[in-house]
């Protein structure tokens, strides 16, 4: 997913993204706390969950989206009217967008299958970026 906007676009993108879909937010929410890298997987995850509320009344609210391990993890509830099966669509829409993050470099934003894993923070990273930290390292 190599793209032409800067990554402090995308960090203005995510305050955007908290003004568009603010009904999906807590009031204790405290904005993404994820790499710029991950704002298209973000942005479809509460794409998905919008469209899920309005189609199949899997009405969610999310606490908290932030990296952690060098994954994603998403901690939220339900609202009051949502369907029986609402924690299942609103659980594949995250595994979704995990699966997208666990394919991008969290540095550079480039998709692939063969990313490399950060000892100490941990972050998944292309090789190109890979190599550059760990250059930088010994």
């Amino acid at each position: 997913m190599q793209t032409n906007m800067k990554l402090a676009d995308l960090r203005y993108n995510f305050a955007q993204l908290e003004e568009d879909y603010k009904e999906l937010l807590s009031d204790q929410f405290w904005g993404f706390e994820v790499p710029a890298t991950w704002y298209y997987a973000i942005e479809k995850l509460l794409k998905k969950s919008k469209w899920d509320a309005e189609k199949n009344n899997a009405f969610v609210v999310f606490d908290q989206i932030k990296e952690k391990f060098g994954g994603l993890r998403a901690y939220y509830h339900t609202k009051e009217g949502s369907n029986e099966h609402a924690w299942n669509i609103i659980d594949e829409n995250i595994a979704y967008c995990e699966a997208i993050v666990d394919h991008t470099c969290s540095k550079c934003g480039v998709m692939g299958t063969d990313m490399k894993e950060t000892r100490g923070w941990i972050s998944l990273l292309c090789p190109a970026c890979f190599k550059e930290v760990t250059k930088c390292v010994t």
